[in-house]
Formats: structure tokens, C-alpha cells, sequence
């Protein structure tokens, strides 16, 4: 029998060897499962582009429709809503740019049509005609400009929201250069 006990020792791994291992496993794989983890549940926090945009659209409308003394500064935000919308949906860069130097910027992108760049065109220049020409829509228009800027998502949206660049953390603070 001490022959076999004998025997039975030297094959077997002892209990600390395998704990060490283990401990040593998980402190090398340990930061990567977690890092894996956090990416996880940051995904499940994005929102989309669109969610983003509407989020705002909303945000902006529950205050109310705005008064004449309002206006201008009611379309800077509703221009700037889109703006942003189409920086981080389609990484188009806007905040430094005039209307027009942005439409061509936009035109030259393969994931607009020609109808969503129509769209967007007239959108921005009916805002730009209230913001820097003084131009005092009556309620109807004001409300056209909204659906057109609820249409405008809308559209861009069935494009697939799956290629979304942004997320809730990364969209632009408000009130950065507007043009």
C-alpha cells in the first residue's frame, strides 16, 4: 500500500497548483471580460441618430409653438436639430459650414437621395430665410417646417438605422456654431 500512495502523489496536480492557475487565468482574462462587459452595456444605452434627433424635435416642441418675438431663435434650434442629426447619422459635417456649402457637402453623399437632399434644401432655406432675412412665417408655415423636419427623419431613417455614428454621449452640446 505505501507503494501506491506513492504512486497516486506524484501524477496528481495538488490542490494549490490548480487554484494558482485559476487565480492566474482570471487575472489575465479577467480586464478583458470586463472591458467586454462595459461594451455590452454601453450598446444597450445608444440611441440612434433618429431617437437622438427626436428626442430633441420633441424637447423643443413641448414648450410650445413659438411666438413672433421667438421665431428666429426657434428655427436656429429646429435647423441645428437636423444638423446635428445628419453629422452623427451620416458623419457629415455641418457646424462651421453656411446652408449652402452644406448642401454641397450633402450632395456629394452616396446615402442621400435626391429626393432626401430636396428635402433638406428646402427645409434649410425656409429656416435660413427666417433666421438672417427676417422672413416672419405665418403658424401654418411653422408648422410645415416641422413636418418637414419630422419627414425629413422619417425618411432618412428607413435608410437603416443600424449604420448609426452616434450615440446619446456623443451628440453636440447645443449651441455650438450655428450657421
Amino acid at each position: 500500500m505505501p507503494g501506491e500512495l506513492a504512486l497516486l502523489g506524484r501524477g496528481a496536480f495538488p490542490l494549490w497548483a490548480l487554484v494558482l492557475g485559476a487565480l492566474g487565468l482570471f487575472v489575465v482574462a479577467g480586464p478583458f471580460a470586463f472591458r467586454y462587459w462595459r461594451q455590452l452595456q454601453e450598446q444597450s444605452l445608444r440611441q440612434t441618430a433618429y431617437q437622438v434627433a427626436v428626442a430633441e424635435l420633441e424637447a423643443l416642441l413641448y414648450a410650445g409653438r413659438p411666438g413672433p418675438e421667438q421665431l428666429e431663435k426657434f428655427y436656429v434650434e429646429l435647423s441645428w436639430i437636423i444638423r446635428r442629426y445628419l453629422e452623427n447619422r451620416f458623419g457629415l459635417r455641418s457646424p462651421e459650414l453656411t446652408t449652402e456649402e452644406f448642401l454641397s457637402v450633402a450632395s456629394t453623399s452616396p446615402d442621400l437621395s435626391a429626393q432626401h437632399r430636396s428635402m433638406l434644401g428646402g427645409f434649410l432655406e425656409q429656416a435660413d430665410l427666417v433666421k438672417f432675412a427676417g422672413f416672419v412665417p405665418d403658424a401654418e408655415q411653422v408648422e410645415q417646417s416641422i413636418g418637414a423636419a419630422r419627414s425629413f427623419l422619417e425618411e432618412t431613417r428607413r435608410a437603416g438605422d443600424e449604420d448609426d455614428r452616434s450615440s446619446a454621449s456623443s451628440v453636440a452640446v447645443a449651441g455650438e456654431g450655428l450657421s
